[in-house]
């Protein structure tokens, strides 16, 4: 009995991994407010008040 068992075991793993990330953030924030309150108060008042009393009294 002539038994021959050759095993040729070739195992290549060849693992590649490339991650390029590149994150650009770019926030532009411009608030403008432009706030202008004119308030414009005018009172006038004008009170005139004219009291006339004249009492007459006659007694005889």
């Amino acid at each position: 009995i002539d038994i021959d068992i050759d095993i040729d075991i070739d195992i290549d793993i060849d693992i590649d991994i490339d991650i390029d990330i590149d994150i650009d953030i770019d926030i532009d924030i411009d608030i403008d407010i432009d706030i202008d309150i004119d308030i414009d108060i005018d009172i006038d008042i004008d009170i005139d008040i004219d009291i006339d009393i004249d009492i007459d009294i006659d007694i005889e």
